[in-house]
């Protein structure tokens, strides 16, 4: 059987401009986001702060659906349910090298397990990047 999880390995997948016209997304501003994420080191550190445990039925990573979190508030979404459809569109895929959209379960279920260490983590981390 084919192992489809991709890691991010510390960046996102930063795609090249083309106006062809072909698979337009309303989405396409992420691109240059992705990029300054990738420059600043947030997705490497996302994602050494907040290692997954690849097992067997683990299909996405604490770090893709982080840093698709992060990614779909700077385009106005914050309902979960929201974040699952955001997630689908082929360019967000492309960005955080996702094979398919990730569930509402799965974000929910991300978003309990840390608790209180894991929020204490992620405050450090964000005011570590805006000082």
């Amino acid at each position: 059987m084919k192992n489809t999880k991709k890691k991010l390995k510390g960046q996102s997948r930063v795609l090249k401009y083309s106006f062809t016209g072909n698979n337009i997304t309303k989405y396409f501003g992420l691109n240059p986001v992705a990029k300054y994420m990738n420059k600043q080191g947030i997705v490497k550190s996302i994602s050494t702060l907040f290692p997954t445990e690849w097992h067997s039925s683990t299909k996405f990573g604490i770090s893709h659906i982080l840093i698709s979190i992060a990614m779909s508030s700077f385009c106005g979404i914050n309902c979960i349910c929201k974040i699952a459809s955001y997630t689908g569109d082929d360019l967000v895929r492309a960005l955080l090298k996702l094979d398919k959209a990730i569930n509402e379960n799965a974000i929910s279920a991300t978003l309990k397990k840390p608790g209180q260490g894991g929020t204490g983590k992620l405050q450090m981390l964000l005011l570590t990047i805006n000082a």
